[in-house]
């Protein structure tokens, strides 16, 4: 993995690291100074339609958190949502001009 970009996490203010491999697979790194002990804060997935997928999830039984919005940092749109479990998911579409889409051989 290499690093993509470095940023602030919208929601927290924290810094956080995006890497990423050659496949397009990605792993966004946040921290997160109160932390007692190492954990993920969710699982990211890309979507052709956010607005859509968070539709279908909900109708599933996940809560959306916050509705669909507008990544500045990323070029891209995003939403997310808590089973009832506590499990996060996000789904994300990325502009074609997004910093986090890097291929490399």
């Amino acid at each position: 993995m290499r690093v993509l970009r470095y940023g602030t996490h919208n929601r927290s203010g924290s810094r956080l690291a995006m890497v990423g491999d050659p496949t397009g697979m990605k792993l966004e790194i946040v921290e997160n100074p109160e932390a007692k002990e190492a954990r993920f804060l969710h699982v990211a997935f890309r979507a052709s339609d956010v607005d859509a997928s968070l539709t279908a999830l909900a109708e599933k039984g996940w809560e959306a958190m916050g509705g669909a919005k507008d990544l500045a940092s990323a070029h891209a749109r995003t939403g997310r949502v808590v089973g009832p479990d506590g499990f996060e998911l996000q789904m994300i579409t990325y502009q074609p001009s997004s910093p986090d889409i890097v291929e490399w051989k």
